[in-house]
Parts: C-alpha cells; structure tokens; sequence
C-alpha cells in the first residue's frame, strides 16, 4: 500500500468509520466503581511482540483497576525493537511500572491514600498441553 495523500486519507476514514461503529456498539457499557474498603491498585500489562509489520517494534498495553474498575490504560508502541517476547514483556512491564509511579503521585495529589503496595501482573500465555480436558 503506497503512502500517497489519498491512501491516507481512505485508511484515516477506514478507521474513523471503525470507531463510530465501536462506540455505537459500546453504548451501554459502563465502568462501574464499587465503594467500600478496597484501595488497592492492581496493574495488568502485556506486550505484542514484533506486531508492526513495518518496523517490527512491539506494543505495549496496561490496564490499572481500583474499587472494581479501571482507572488508568496505556497502549502504545514501543521505540526498541525488541530481540524476543520476553524482551518484549520486559519493557512493558517497565512502562507500566512507570505508569504506577506517577498514578500513585497523582492519587497522593488528590489525597487519597493506597495503603498496599501495587501489583502488576504480566499476561502468563498457557501451553494447550497444560490445560485440563477435565472440565
């Protein structure tokens, strides 16, 4: 695919068109926040590796929950190109640890307090012959 002017021009309206249809799609979910005692910031982050076809640099993804919803998301990609997966989750998980450094700033900032520390969870891929057929 050349990069002219209208090439650009179809893709960026190819995609516009995608996210009305998503938001319309989308219109009765909510986030949802329960109140009650739990504080805690969980983090969950992952990488693709080498998805970008041009410049085979990853993409990095992280999602924060606190009180039953999301908080805080990031998906971005990454400016090395990494070696191998684990590379990959690596500076993924870096980035999302910065994220936590500054959501927890910010929260201080507003003067809520997170007393248990964060845990970020990195996606675990499952061998299929790992799982169990008894279910």
């Amino acid at each position: 695919m050349s990069s002219t002017p209208e090439t650009s021009v179809h893709v960026r309206d190819t995609a516009v068109k995608r996210i009305f249809r998503y938001l319309k799609g989308t219109v009765d979910l909510t986030l949802q926040y329960q109140s009650g005692d739990n504080d805690e910031l969980i983090g969950y982050s992952d990488a693709d590796w080498a998805n970008d076809l041009d410049s085979r640099c990853s993409t990095t993804g992280c999602v924060f929950t606190m009180t039953g919803g999301a908080v805080s998301w990031m998906n971005r990609k990454q400016q090395t190109v990494a070696l191998s997966t684990a590379e990959a989750e690596y500076v993924a998980l870096s980035s999302a640890t910065q994220e936590v450094i500054w959501f927890r700033k910010l929260l201080d900032d507003l003067g809520v307090e997170v007393s248990q520390p964060t845990v970020i969870y990195r996606r675990i891929q499952l061998d299929i012959s790992e799982l169990s057929t008894s279910t």
